[in-house]
């Protein structure tokens, strides 16, 4: 795994090395919550990158925007809950 080297063309003469880090004693949880609080970490805690344009405008449109708070009224609430 560490002979394998990955870069972006335009440095293909020239490579800068490669810093392989070892997570496998590291503990993390990737699973999402099944709750409301669901939406909170999609807004928090995924980075922006995470979702292609397409993602991100179908949750713009229920309020779900990096770097903005979401508050959504009760009935959002209700349809959200009900949806997680």
């Amino acid at each position: 795994m560490k002979q394998t080297k990955i870069y972006p063309l335009t440095q293909a003469e020239t490579p800068e090395p490669n810093e392989f880090i070892n997570l496998a004693e590291l503990v993390f949880n990737t699973v999402h919550a099944n709750d409301f609080s669901f939406y909170d970490e999609l807004v928090q805690e995924e980075p922006a990158e995470a979702l292609d344009p397409e993602r991100a405008g179908q949750l713009a449109s229920i309020g779900i925007v990096k770097g903005q708070q979401f508050a959504p009224d009760d009935r959002m609430r209700k349809i959200l809950e009900r949806a997680a």
